[in-house]
């Protein structure tokens, strides 16, 4: 019963409450020249900018040439509705950038934004979906979506800012069985918006942030659901 009063809740909470979870041990690994795939060319670093002039970090993930998918509040000024100013999207980028700012896999400038509509009357984990246009199309394989069924064993990689700034980690995972919007895999602040993907590399929800009730703790996602996906595929004509 008490499991469950804390999934309920869960389920309700706001996506930001907390970005940076691991659970248990650290099973985290970076994307190195050995491991790396092409699928890792179209995971990239997402930069927005706030009214200050500062830097907003994300992960995105590309699902057309023009298109890139992350989460809602990646895209919004904190606690508000109000769009952040896009910047630009680094795909494939898996370096240090503090070291050396720039990347052969190019920097496109982001002119476009929209978040799921759900988003902004319920600012909740399952709806925290958002979608970026890019100037120009991007020389590398989008990544196909797929409505959530029963994939148990999902990975996620993205850009951890407890890591080196610009480079890849990796991590797989299970979705919660308790809570349909919940997965184990560990993350930290800057990987909101990393693609969950399924054994067949597939989109099956976007990762939002984490809950730590001390009891337990989750990480929250939103979900490629039938209207998700359809949201999705209108915003790319």
């Amino acid at each position: 019963m008490k499991l469950l009063l804390i999934a309920l809740c869960l389920i309700s909470f706001y996506a930001q409450a907390n970005n940076k979870i691991i659970i248990g041990q650290d099973n985290r690994y970076p994307i190195t020249e050995k491991n790396r795939t092409k699928i890792h060319d179209s995971i990239g670093l997402v930069q927005m900018l706030t009214r200050e002039g500062n830097l907003s970090l994300c992960t995105g993930t590309i699902i057309s040439k023009r298109h890139v998918l992350t989460a809602a509040h990646c895209l919004l000024e904190a606690g508000s509705q109000r769009y952040l100013e896009g910047y630009q999207f680094l795909p494939g980028v898996n370096h240090d950038l503090k070291r050396t700012p720039k990347t052969t896999k190019g920097i496109f400038k982001i002119i476009r934004v929209a978040a799921y509509p759900s988003y902004f009357n319920y600012s909740r984990s399952n709806n925290d979906v958002g979608i970026i246009e890019v100037d120009r199309d991007m020389p590398f394989t989008p990544l196909n979506l797929a409505e959530f069924k029963n994939d148990r064993e999902v990975v996620l990689t993205g850009y951890p800012s407890d890591k080196t700034y610009g480079t890849q980690w990796e991590a797989h995972g299970s979705l919660n069985q308790v809570v349909s919007y919940a997965h184990s895999i560990d993350t930290f602040r800057g990987q909101s918006g990393s693609a969950i993907r399924n054994k067949s590399n597939k989109i099956v929800a976007v990762h939002s942030g984490g809950s730590d009730y001390g009891v337990v703790k989750w990480n929250l996602m939103a979900p490629m659901t039938r209207d998700i996906i359809n949201f999705l595929n209108t915003e790319m004509k």
